[in-house]
């Protein structure tokens, strides 16, 4: 669905994915769920690009809902993964807590 000139989104909007089109290359801002990936090619057929036009995927930050198809995209496609260092192994394995990293803060837990 387009959102604004050279700007998509995937799926309903409950889970993050942006396709961003500039000069005939497309990155995507976060992966969504892993079963976007079997929208991802339609997507992309409505920008008038293929999988080959993907330059890179940015994740914002390792939440299951930004993260997956991230590791099926740069293992299949070799498309470079942009992720902040402590957020990496998180991407590669989502699922996988690193409660070292993600402390919970006592104003995180107020109303």
């Amino acid at each position: 669905m387009e959102v604004a000139p050279g700007v998509r989104r995937l799926g309903p909007g409950l889970v993050n994915v942006y396709l961003l089109e500039e000069a005939g290359e497309v990155t995507i801002v976060d992966a969504g769920a892993p079963g976007y990936w079997n929208d991802l090619p339609a997507e992309l057929a409505a920008m008038g690009r293929t999988m080959e036009d993907v330059r890179a995927l940015v994740l914002t930050h390792a939440h299951a809902d930004h993260v997956g198809f991230a590791e099926r995209l740069r293992r299949e496609r070799r498309v470079p993964v942009r992720v902040h260092e402590l957020d990496e192994a998180l991407a590669r394995r989502p699922g996988t807590p690193n409660l070292d990293e993600r402390k919970i803060r006592p104003f995180a837990l107020r109303f």
